[in-house]
C-alpha cells in the first residue's frame, strides 16, 4: 500500500466483478461489515499493518475469500 510524501499510509482499491451487474455485494474484511456495492464493485481500504482476510458475499449467499497482508 503507498506511503503517501507525509509518510501516511494511503487506501488501496479493491474490486471485484460479478456476472450480474445489478446484484448487491457486501463487503467484510476480518469480520468487521464495511458496505455494500453494486455494479461497479469496487471500495477503498487503509487496512493496518498485518494479516487479513476479505470476505464478499452476494445477496444471493455466494461468498468470496481473499487472505493477505500488508507489511
Amino acid at each position: 500500500i503507498p506511503i503517501d510524501h507525509s509518510g501516511v499510509r494511503s487506501e488501496v482499491v479493491f474490486r471485484v466483478a460479478h456476472k450480474h451487474a445489478d446484484i448487491k455485494v457486501y463487503w467484510h474484511l476480518d469480520g468487521k461489515y464495511l458496505g455494500f456495492t453494486r455494479g461497479q464493485n469496487e471500495m477503498s481500504l487503509a487496512p493496518q499493518t498485518g494479516k487479513h482476510l476479505l470476505t464478499l458475499m452476494d445477496e444471493n449467499g455466494e461468498q468470496l475469500f481473499c487472505r493477505f497482508w500488508v507489511k
